[in-house]
């Protein structure tokens, strides 16, 4: 397995690593007076959840207060500083630990089959007998030999949604909603059915909680 590890100076460089470049990180390490200070941590996490909302993040502060800041935007983990390595060690395992349930599942295409990360689709699209997953990462697609339903029960336990007899969404990329319609962060838009605008609602607001 490999790893890569990002430096940044200032958190204005981060957003602008993750908007032009389209990285996405699935774990970072945050100081809550980063940088110059023209924009806190918690600013900074906050701007980037407009387009990456699955990233972990674990800030480091020196005062107790920040800590209100951090759980607003999700924050994996807290510590005050001064760093001990241990919390280090620890906050990974944890992660590790987290990502091991649910976290991928089983797409096959031309007899053969893949592993698919789940936090990285966007959405699934009923065609038939097959389906399309839409993913993340440069709006990629991958071709399924299975029905939407079978992919559906593959997803059960995460964050995803049947909104139409043709489409699941995945809740951590739904940017907005009205009765007849979703956006997704990556600019589609997905139609709900007349009967499941309501469903829809109270399961979204679920997974706020």
């Amino acid at each position: 397995m490999e790893f890569r590890i990002d430096e940044f100076e200032s958190g204005e460089s981060l957003i602008e690593s993750v908007n032009n470049n389209n990285d996405q990180y699935d774990m970072i390490f945050v100081d809550y007076n980063i940088g110059n200070n023209k924009s806190s941590g918690a600013e900074i996490i906050r701007k980037l959840r407009m387009t990456d909302k699955n990233a972990s993040v674990v800030f480091f502060s020196k005062s107790i207060e920040a800590v209100f800041d951090a759980f607003k935007v999700e924050a994996f983990r807290f510590y005050l500083k001064p760093i001990i390595e241990e919390q280090i060690f620890e906050t990974l395992n944890d992660y590790i630990k987290s990502k091991r349930i649910g976290s991928a599942i089983e797409i096959k295409h031309d007899n053969s089959s893949t592993l698919c990360k789940t936090n990285t689709i966007v959405y699934v699209e009923g065609d038939g007998k097959n389906s399309i997953i839409h993913l993340l990462n440069r709006n990629a697609i991958i071709e399924h030999a299975g029905t939407l339903s079978s992919v559906e029960k593959q997803l059960h336990n995460n964050n995803f949604y049947r909104c139409h007899k043709s489409f699941l969404i995945n809740f951590d990329y739904v940017n907005s909603y009205s009765r007849t319609e979703i956006q997704l962060t990556n600019g589609d838009i997905i139609p709900i059915s007349r009967n499941k605008y309501k469903d829809f609602f109270l399961e979204y607001k679920k997974y706020f909680i």
